[in-house]
């Protein structure tokens, strides 16, 4: 609700503020190796259980989100999905 708030209604205090949530879908240890994902604007499969994400992925999304002004630009003030793609699956953006 915060979130909804802050988007919705900045006040002067905070209107300087900027931000992007990444949520992962079900967050999981893997062997630390980036692998392809795919970024979406709301869970595809209801709030649980829709895909994995490895911490290794949402690692790598934060540090192109602070070091790739493109990638910042195109999610700020948003709250991406971040789900891993499964070795058949083609994904709607997916990253490497």
């Amino acid at each position: 609700e915060y979130l909804h708030n802050l988007k919705e209604q900045p006040n002067e205090a905070i209107k300087e503020i900027k931000w992007v949530v990444v949520r992962p879908d079900d967050l999981i240890d893997d062997d630390d190796k980036i692998s392809k994902y795919n970024l979406y604007d709301k869970p595809q499969k209801g709030l649980f259980g829709g895909g994995v994400s490895t911490r290794a992925n949402v690692a790598h999304f934060m540090v192109d989100l602070i070091t790739k002004d493109e990638v910042w630009k195109k999610w700020e003030y948003q709250m991406p999905v971040l789900m891993n793609v499964e070795k058949k699956e083609e994904g709607s953006e997916t990253k490497k």
